[in-house]
């Protein structure tokens, strides 16, 4: 908890750090490259030291007490005080304001809410914060400080790429656009902790993080995060409600008009008209994103040239716009760039990137496309959207291509490629195009079946034509109207379920992911666990394989039961599915696949058999969520709440119980089971269960199904809730003699479970 004394002084704190716009005489840089210079080349300003004690910054849920030391003043950036380093004794106060978060804090520091101290304290903010700490003290005669200067050192390792040719955003545009805003960064040599930073970008989509300094050979110091949420007045009992939230993003894409040349020797050069809206005012420098092989020639506005920055193995694009724009105005701009995002191996075509190769604008935008390609002629190729026109001349393919709704990424494939069509029954005509020759068609059939599967259940793609390519990897993509597939899948004759399982995952993205997208990153498990279930559904349902089913059922249960365990003890804890692609880190490597996608899929799984109809194995209440689910998200973007919903109007009961346990955390339970078998005088049987709960806390809660068997084929199955440390009932009277009873019937519930006799 926050100490009481921080918590009087909030108000003090606050005055201080008031805007006070007109401290500032300077203006907006011309270039990239001057901001670049003197931000590299920033040094302390001796003439301006000065010593503090209690002196106090807040920031929404952190405190920061510097108290005892000196502030070193840094020099002006473009005539503005901006950065200042304390050397001294200081104490940080942190807690998330989320139960998820608070977990996290603990899986990396060991606590909930963070109490530490720290020795030096470098700050950068884009108010007066820095000003005001000049004029409320009174200043010292300093002599040169290696630690300040370390500190300072550092600051520019930890924001520069490896090549130092870009720096943190954030710091980049506040200066860029000499803007008063409230980027606060404050990076802190801890005594008892790796080098900590605390951050506030209001450009980020969750704008207040904590991440811990690290270092990696090959590439120098960097960090990561370890906290990330909303301000914290956002919640709502734990809960964050963006239903009246104003976006983050400064402008919206609306349309991408890209004219793309590959030669034969797979050189690119694209012409690529960029069409926009802003959403704020006072936009002068805009950063887009572009694959860091490709090199920009110009960026035009009208017939305008424009600066514009890009650094070398930097993936971003820095543009000075001819004026500022108000809300809602309109524009565009035009980007020449060139490179080389594609090389032959053999008789196969390798793809650098599949979607950095247009500039972007944040990762999940909806634009339209309008894409004209020409590629050598001895190639096939093929791009999202409908293909309009197709011509030949010079040896070059012509082919015009328009997606005739908006949709998140743009790609393409080309190759010496085989091209087969086949009509889907209930969908669209899929056309397969691939080199490898010897599972060809076991692919088309697993892309056709599973198209089919999916068009049924949950409706028509709105596409002209579906198309599966072959791509030399060991992964597949998805994007609208076209898929990515490893040319694995093309020479996999093991019948293990692997080549089905892949090709149908990424078949299913173009319902999970593509056409019902993710509100934000905490919900990346709604476009990979669902694709991952239903293409285990495909093979369950319509390949008729309960055996490969179950199987991947149970080897991923192993996997995530025992995921970092060891003879030596448990490794780095499990994060939660909510987590998004935060769950992986340098400590968790692995865990993206393992938790995003297939404890993704076992929720599903879970949900699944909770809703099941025990006496008639009729499966209507799950297959109607998830085509409700889909079809009234379809178009737009989902968020895990809305799903959650879905299943209670769906249900008519409370799931949140579920989604906590499930999604919002990491605990999974071990059963001990128990059972004793009696004759009742009217011949029947009845059986008493004890099940112990270990390893969750005893207000875990779970619906099992149970299966008892009897010698001559009878089955009855009823369902029990599980909570508290030991749980002990009676099972419905069985008129027959129970020859075999199973525990969680159905691989029903992700957890381990033992038999014991009865005591």
């Amino acid at each position: 908890m926050l100490s009481l004394r921080l918590i009087a002084l909030y108000i003090f704190t606050f005055i201080t750090v008031l805007s006070l716009p007109g401290l500032s005489s300077a203006k907006p840089y011309e270039n990239y490259t001057d901001f670049l210079n003197e931000i590299k080349n920033v040094s302390i300003d001796y003439q301006n030291a000065y010593p503090v004690t209690e002196y106090f910054l807040t920031r929404d849920v952190t405190n920061i007490s510097l108290d005892s030391g000196v502030v070193y003043l840094c020099k002006p950036i473009n005539n503005r005080r901006c950065l200042a380093v304390f050397i001294g004794k200081g104490t940080l106060l942190f807690e998330p304001p989320i139960k998820v978060e608070q977990d996290q804090l603990k899986r990396f520091l060991k606590t909930k809410s963070l109490n530490a101290t720290f020795s030096a304290m470098l700050l950068f903010c884009g108010d007066s914060t820095v000003n005001e700490i000049q004029k409320n003290n009174l200043p010292v005669k300093a002599v040169r400080s290696k630690d300040a200067e370390k500190m300072l050192e550092n600051f520019i390792e930890y924001e520069s790429n490896r090549e130092k040719t870009s720096f943190n955003s954030a710091i980049s545009k506040t200066l860029l656009e000499d803007e008063f805003n409230d980027v606060f960064y404050t990076y802190f040599d801890m005594d008892d902790y790796e080098d900590l930073f605390f951050c506030i970008d209001p450009y980020e989509e969750e704008e207040v993080t904590l991440l811990r300094g690290d270092w990696y050979a090959g590439y120098g110091k960097y960090n990561e995060d370890i906290n990330q949420f909303h301000f914290s007045n956002e919640y709502t009992n734990g809960e964050f409600i963006d239903s009246v939230r104003p976006t983050n993003d400064e402008i919206q894409i609306e349309k991408y008009t890209v004219d793309c040349s590959l030669n034969d020797k797979l050189n690119m050069i694209c012409n690529t008209k960029v069409d926009m809206v802003a959403l704020k005012k006072g936009l002068i420098w805009l950063p887009l994103e572009l694959h860091e092989d490709l090199s920009v020639i110009s960026v035009k506005s009208d017939s305008m040239e424009l600066k514009f920055y890009k650094g070398e193995k930097s993936p971003t694009l820095w543009v000075k716009l001819p004026q500022e724009y108000n809300v809602n105005d309109t524009f565009s701009i035009r980007i020449l760039y060139s490179g080389v995002i594609a090389k032959r191996i053999h008789d196969y075509i390798v793809l650098k990137t599949s979607i950095e190769w247009y500039p972007n604008y944040g990762y999940r935008e909806h634009s339209f496309f309008d894409l004209t390609f020409h590629t050598p002629d001895d190639y096939t190729f093929v791009s999202i959207g409908d293909l309009i026109s197709e011509s030949k001349a010079d040896e070059v393919n012509t082919s015009h291509w328009i997606m005739p709704y908006k949709c998140r990424n743009a790609s393409f494939n080309m190759g010496l490629f085989n091209r087969k069509e086949f009509k889907v029954e209930a969908g669209s005509p899929v056309e397969i195009l691939y080199h490898t020759t010897q599972q060809w068609k076991a692919v088309a059939e697993d892309v056709q079946l599973s198209m089919s599967f999916y068009s049924k259940w949950l409706g028509n793609l709105p596409v002209k034509k579906f198309y599966a390519t072959e791509l030399l990897g060991n992964h597949g993509e998805a994007f609208p109207g076209m898929i990515h597939l490893a040319t694995g899948a093309f020479y996999d004759q093991s019948k293990t379920g692997w080549q089905e399982g892949f090709c149908s995952h990424e078949v299913a993205h173009q319902w999970w992911g593509i056409s019902l997208d993710m509100k934000s990153y905490r919900d990346r498990w709604l476009s990979e666990g669902f694709a991952e279930y239903v293409s285990l559904m495909y093979t369950q349902m319509v390949l008729k394989d309960n055996e490969k089913f179950f199987k991947f059922l149970g080897k991923s249960r192993t996997e995530i039961m025992n995921l970092r365990k060891s003879f030596l003890g448990s490794g780095f804890e499990q994060g939660p599915i909510s987590l998004g692609h935060r769950i992986s880190s340098s400590k968790t490597s692995g865990d993206y696949s393992l938790l995003i996608y297939q404890k993704g899929a076992w929720v599903l799984h879970m949900l699944r058999n909770i809703c099941i109809d025990l006496n008639t194995l009729k499966e209507d209440v799950f297959l109607n969520i998830m085509k409700e689910f889909y079809n009234k998200y379809k178009g737009s973007y989902a968020s895990t709440l809305d799903f959650q919903r879905v299943v209670e109007l769906n249900t008519g009961m409370d799931y949140s119980w579920f989604f906590d346990q499930w999604v919002d955390d990491t605990k999974i339970p071990s059963y001990t089971v128990a059972n004793k078998v009696t004759q009742t005088p009217e011949g029947k049987y009845k059986i008493r269960m004890r099940v112990k709960q270990e390893n969750v806390p005893p207000t875990f809660k779970m619906f099992v199904p149970i299966g008892i068997y009897g010698k001559d084929g009878q089955v009855a199955r009823v369902r029990t809730f599980i909570t508290n440390e030991v749980c002990e009932f009676d099972l419905p009277l069985i008129p027959f003699e129970p020859d075999k009873i199973k525990f969680n019937e159905f691989e029903s519930v992700l957890c381990d479970y033992n038999d014991e006799s009865w005591d």
